[in-house]
């Protein structure tokens, strides 16, 4: 009788499958985006609600202050933070730059086929199908009309979604922080909730296709492999 051992399956196949467990599933961002498209009956009105003045003044500056997270500046600072730091897993970093990076552009390239007005210079009792002003700008036009979606929510779901394949435990931290950013955009009449929506669906986007089995991961992949790092998603070296 063959005996059964109790022990965790190892080798490539149990890396791969670690990984694969920390990668979020494509059906994140198409959740995501499907949440936009319901919200679009509910931009204005939330919009109104969230300009109003009506937040605790220390809620609405933890809000705004929250924007770093979201903002280019902001994510360049906290992954040179994670390059100093986690000196072991330097080999991680390109994937992590190039996740975050490419949700941030997938959502400014949108902005050059859609052009939609942002709420600051709508009017908020309109139709808000008229808040979509034309298509292929090409940037072309004033940023009041570049609204849709939201590049900072775009790079601070796609940074979150980076930070918690290689730092699992603070997963739920990640996504608080670059949800707050995204509600920071609707506070500040800069975006609608659906722009917000669509830029974290692109985000998620962006970095679930530079993560271990993605369609961009082979480079940073044999990146990783030349230095000796796992493709397992807590970031252990071969030789540990």
């Amino acid at each position: 009788m063959t005996a059964v051992s109790g022990r965790a399956e190892s080798g490539p196949a149990a890396t791969q499958v670690a990984a694969s467990r920390r990668r979020p599933t494509w059906l994140v961002p198409v959740t995501l985006a499907a949440f936009a498209v319901l919200a679009l009956p509910l931009d204005l009105a939330v919009v109104r609600g969230a300009t109003s003045g009506h937040l605790p003044g220390s809620v609405e500056k933890a809000i705004r202050l929250s924007e770093a997270f979201a903002h280019g500046v902001g994510a360049t600072v906290i992954l040179i933070a994670v390059f100093l730091l986690d000196r072991a897993n330097r080999a991680r970093i390109p994937r992590l730059i190039a996740g975050t990076v490419l949700g941030g552009l997938l959502a400014n390239g949108i902005k050059l086929i859609v052009s939609r007005t942002r709420p600051r210079a709508f009017d908020l009792h309109g139709n808000v199908l008229d808040s979509f002003s034309g298509w292929f700008s090409l940037g072309r036009l004033p940023s009041l009309q570049e609204g849709f979606p939201s590049a900072h929510a775009a790079t601070g779901f796609a940074l979150a979604s980076m930070l918690s394949w290689r730092y699992p435990a603070g997963r739920t931290f990640f996504f608080v922080l670059a949800a707050v950013s995204g509600a920071q955009r609707i506070v500040s009449a800069a975006h609608f909730p659906s722009d917000v929506l669509f830029g974290a669906a692109l985000g998620v986007l962006g970095a679930w296709l530079c993560l271990p089995g993605g369609l961009a991961s082979a480079p940073f992949d044999r990146i990783e492999a030349r230095h000796g790092v796992r493709p397992r998603g807590d970031g252990a070296r071969s030789g540990a």
